[in-house]
Order: structure tokens, then C-alpha cells, then sequence
């Protein structure tokens, strides 16, 4: 991925810097394709050995002026597109294809004699310190590595099966806290509204009891009211029959 990056920025023009590291040896100066960046068409890659040095590359790089010329077009002629500037790579690259795969097969090393006699000779000896020491002594590091993957590979897939069922357990305690939130919020609801019920109920009894006393007011002023007619008639009535009485007004 870094050489891409490398390339692409050779294609536009922009300066590439990398420090030339002993632990990185290796991944840097240890691989083919990294002296063509350092070499072919002058280079892509601005290196140094130690920071001071990559700082002033960098300081450098950075008052270059963008119309100054650098060695990108040169690199970028020269290992990304040798067969000119204009010339499509996409048929060339399918041409050289094509041709590899018209291309005899190559004929098959053949084992010298005496190594075919080591082998003979050195199965006995593998197969006693396989017998004693274990089926290990025998494993090359790609069988080991291979060994190391798988484990890594289990276990990745337990730690995977151990966040499935975290995060099931913790969608379970979602849900159940959404339920008895919902729960709790319809029991509020129905106490509100067994509450409003109440003081509805409690204002129509009020209501009514304040219209029956009304209505027993009203009867008893009527009686009353009667009860005093009546007795103002019984005056008047008796008043006549009375002789040597005047009669009184009412």
C-alpha cells in the first residue's frame, strides 16, 4: 500500500521522504522494489538516515517552488511508463500475458544423486527423533506458523462468539428495560387517569348534592310559602264568621 502511495504521488509530482531505519531494514533496503525507487529515473523516495536530515529534506521540499522541476517526471518516465507518456499499459500489460502463458513450461530441476541418498539416509534418523521428542521436531516454521493462525483464527472466532452473545445479553437487558419502562409509564397512565375519574366522579357527586339541596331549599320555601298563605286564608275566612269583630287586614 505504501509503494502505491509512492507511485501516485511520482504522477502528480509531490515529493515522497522516508527515513532509512535499522529496524525496518528488512521492509525497506532488504526488498528488490525499493532500490527502483531509490535508483531508477533518479528516484522517487528523498531518504535519510537519521531525523535531522529528514527535517531538512523536508524544509527543503516544502520552499521548492511548485515550478521548479524535480526528478517524478523522470522516475515517472522511466518505471511507471517506459513505453512513453501516451501509449495505453492496459494492452501491453495483456500482451505480456498472453505471452507467458504461450511460453513453454519450464523443465524440472532434477536432484543430484547424492542428496536422494541423504534423504534415504536420514529417514531412519527423523523417524527415531520423531518417536521419541514428538510429532514437533519434525515441523518445519510454516507448519507452525499454520498452527499459529489457526489459533489465532479460534481464537478470534470464540472472542466473536463471546461479543455475539455480550451483545445478545445486552439487547435481553434492553428490551427488558424498555418493557418495564413502558410498564412503569402505562401504570403512571392508568393511576392519572383512575385519578382523573375520581375527581370527575367526585365533582359530578358535589354537583349533585349541591343541586339536591338546592332542590329541598326550593321545597321548603314553597311549603313554607304555602303554610303562610294558607293561614293568611284561614284569618280571612274565620274573620268573617266572627260578629262584633272588625275584620283585620291581612
Amino acid at each position: 500500500m505504501n509503494t502505491s502511495a509512492f507511485l501516485e504521488a511520482a504522477v502528480v509530482d509531490r515529493p515522497v521522504h522516508t527515513i532509512l531505519l535499522p529496524e525496518f531494514h528488512e521492509n525497506q533496503e532488504g526488498t528488490l522494489h525499493f532500490h527502483y525507487l531509490l535508483t531508477v529515473g533518479g528516484g522517487v523516495l528523498l531518504a535519510s538516515r537519521t531525523f535531522e536530515t529528514h527535517h531538512e529534506q523536508l524544509v527543503a521540499s516544502l520552499r521548492r517552488s511548485p515550478d521548479q522541476p524535480g526528478t517524478n517526471p523522470q522516475f515517472v518516465r522511466a518505471f511507471i511508463r517506459p513505453n512513453g507518456l501516451d501509449t495505453r499499459s492496459t494492452p501491453i500489460f495483456c500482451d505480456a500475458v498472453d505471452d507467458l502463458t504461450r511460453a513453454p513450461a519450464p523443465a524440472p530441476s532434477a536432484t543430484p544423486f547424492r542428496f536422494r541418498l541423504l534423504r534415504v539416509a536420514m529417514v531412519p534418523t527423523f523417524l527415531m527423533l520423531r518417536w521419541i521428542f514428538g510429532s514437533e521436531v519434525v515441523r518445519d516454521d510454516r507448519h507452525l506458523r499454520e498452527r499459529e493462525r489457526g489459533r489465532q483464527h479460534e481464537e478470534h472466532q470464540r472472542k466473536h462468539q463471546e461479543r455475539r452473545r455480550s451483545e445478545r445479553a445486552r439487547a435481553r437487558e434492553r428490551a427488558r428495560v424498555r418493557a418495564e419502562r413502558l410498564k412503569a409509564r402505562e401504570a403512571v397512565a392508568r393511576a392519572k387517569e383512575a385519578e382523573r375519574q375520581r375527581v370527575e366522579a367526585e365533582k359530578v357527586r358535589r354537583r349533585r348534592a349541591r343541586e339536591s339541596a338546592k332542590a329541598v331549599r326550593m321545597r321548603q320555601r314553597e311549603r313554607a310559602a304555602m303554610r303562610t298563605r294558607l293561614k293568611q286564608g284561614a284569618r280571612r275566612w274565620m274573620s268573617r264568621w266572627r260578629p262584633g269583630q272588625e275584620r283585620q287586614a291581612p
